[in-house]
């Protein structure tokens, strides 16, 4: 992780850098480095996860995360297996802004 963000850091020089994690944990251990690097999160890096689970909100900042609605996702998934129909559907993602990002700032 830290030969990441090292390297993130030296192509990127001066620039805002956006990262994405595909999970909350992932996205937790890659903060958890850069506070120990000393960037300052969102400032000069900001990071998003997946799930929003409950590990965002016990990082050290707030971890923005895309939260899935599972409880739709298994709604659904019920329904379909009740009526035995082959059933796809878009179940819409929420993006839920905490503290390592300045999206609406």
């Amino acid at each position: 992780m830290q030969k990441l963000i090292q390297y993130l850091i030296t192509k990127y020089n001066g620039k805002k850098i956006g990262v994405f994690c595909s999970n909350d944990d992932i996205a937790n251990l890659f903060e958890r480095q850069c506070v120990k690097t000393g960037i300052d999160i969102p400032n000069t890096i900001e990071l998003i996860g997946y799930d929003n689970s409950p590990v965002s909100n016990y990082a050290v900042y707030r971890i923005t995360s895309i939260d899935q609605n599972i409880s739709l996702m298994a709604q659904i998934a019920i329904e379909s297996l009740e009526n035995y129909i082959p059933y796809e559907s878009m179940v819409p993602a929420t993006l839920i802004e905490k503290e390592t990002t300045t999206i609406s700032k």
